[in-house]
């Protein structure tokens, strides 16, 4: 008996063991031509949808927003919605930009708000006062998009000033100031408070943070000037947009702030009074991020006052298109290997065919000083080299054919392979007095670094 168990035993394990090898042989089999297709043939294009526009958090996506585009299969994104009936009449859950391929999560058929409610401390309306606090209406230091609470707080309260205590308040789109003078507000924050661009939020090139005389503005030389003022705290430019535009009006006043972070630190526009702005800027810090197309001031409009400008790692220091503007006590500063050696940085570049008056500013580490095109009055000015990795070293470039520089100085650091020299470029007529070198380079006599022969004033 107990033999012809083992016996059974020993017939069922064998069995086992045949059975096993059975199976791995039989999964190392091909699948059928059937089975395969069924397993590996993927549609090598499918069909999405695609945003033509901009949909602002809140909106109802309709036909008009949406497009289908044919793409590689490798290239769709995940949870990309094909089937266009699966998003009309839903609403955006956040802010969508043209371009975008619409996935499931941007989208909620249940209504969004434009934008959380809970950030609104209390409904908001005309003050009664002429000092508007924003923080009676709005909680910041969220981080979430303030932009339309902001907006209204600024149209409902034409004429007054609008305060931002200490707090960082992010938005997505820019804030605009009423163009017409007898609706004017003034803005102003305090030390602490910082107005930032949203993380990942998307802005048209002429958009700023804060575009005063952006909303209804005029050019033409009958309107009465408009008197906006922009004064303390911090921009974050946040790397995706600028920080200040002047759109429009006259008489501007920016002062005491920080800027950072910004493509353009700040863009005056044409103003109303035949092209000119007649704008006052004094006080204002413009920190760059060492990119490439990077302006710290840019002038277009005319006839405007710049003072105690510091601006820091921004490819150009101020861009000049426009004439009659006066520039005092600017300083633009690169550090050094900032920008790779063949990028030329520029403290001012003018392009305008008039003239403009610089005095007693500073530039580090710029490859050219000062670039005309027409030519410029600049007394008192200097420039400075710190690294012989900047291999071109210019204090001035000069095509123009009036140029009067007076009591400057370059202190260049030279080297193997370094060019300094004061004034390069093939314009007439200059006029230079009492302008020196420091010892570091070969020869001290400036008249050695020029391109031609000046003129001196007596």
């Amino acid at each position: 008996m107990k033999k012809r168990t083992k016996s059974l035993l020993r017939v069922a394990g064998e069995l086992i063991c045949l059975l096993l090898v059975f199976s791995m042989m039989v999964g190392m089999i091909p699948m059928t031509a059937s089975e395969t297709v069924e397993q590996t043939d993927k549609p090598e294009e499918v069909t999405v949808a695609k945003l033509t526009k901009d949909a602002p958090r809140g909106t109802i996506i309709t036909k008009e927003y949406v497009e289908l585009v044919t793409l590689k299969n490798v290239n769709v994104p995940k949870n990309v919605i094909s089937n266009p009936e699966e998003i009309y009449s839903k609403y955006a859950t956040r802010d969508l930009y043209a371009g975008e391929y619409v996935s499931g999560d941007q989208l909620s058929s249940s209504p969004v708000r434009a934008v959380n409610p809970d950030l609104l401390v209390k409904p908001i309306i005309e003050c009664g006062d002429d000092y508007v606090v924003v923080t009676d209406y709005v909680v910041p230091n969220t981080g979430e998009d303030l932009s339309v609470f902001l907006q209204e707080i600024i149209d409902n309260n034409i004429g007054r000033t609008i305060y931002f205590p200490d707090g960082e308040y992010v938005i997505a789109r820019p804030l605009r100031t009423p163009a017409k003078g007898r609706n004017s507000v003034s803005i102003q924050l305090s030390d602490g408070a910082t107005i930032k661009a949203a993380e990942g939020s998307k802005w048209k090139e002429e958009d700023a943070l804060i575009r005063l005389g952006g909303d209804g503005g005029t050019n033409d030389i009958q309107s009465i000037g408009s008197y906006y003022t922009l004064i303390g705290g911090t921009l974050d430019g946040n790397g995706v947009t600028n920080g200040v535009s002047i759109d429009s009006g006259r008489e501007t006043v920016v002062r005491n702030i920080c800027i950072k972070n910004a493509k353009v630190g700040i863009s005056i526009k044409e103003g109303i009074n035949n092209l000119s702005s007649d704008c006052d800027f004094e006080d204002i810090t413009i920190i760059g991020q060492g990119k490439v197309g990077s302006i710290g001031v840019e002038v277009i409009g005319f006839d405007n006052t710049f003072s105690n400008i510091r601006i820091y790692n921004m490819n150009t220091g101020i861009s000049v298109s426009s004439a009659g503007n006066l520039f005092k006590s600017i300083y633009v500063f690169n550090d050094a290997g900032m920008f790779s050696g063949n990028t030329t940085t520029t403290g001012v570049r003018c392009s305008s065919d008039a003239i403009n008056w610089y005095s007693q500013s500073h530039f580090v580490n710029c490859t050219v000083g000062f670039d005309f095109r027409k030519g410029g009055i600049v007394w008192d000015c200097s420039a400075k080299w710190t690294t012989n990795s900047i291999t071109k070293q210019y204090m001035f470039n000069y095509s123009g054919n009036y140029l009067t520089a007076s009591g400057c100085r370059a202190e260049f650091c030279g080297g193997s392979g370094v060019d300094a020299k004061f004034i390069i470029g093939s314009g007439a007529q200059r006029v230079i007095e009492g302008c020196t070198f420091d010892t570091a380079v070969d020869k001290t006599d400036y008249t050695n670094f020029l391109a031609s022969a000046i003129i001196p004033l007596s």
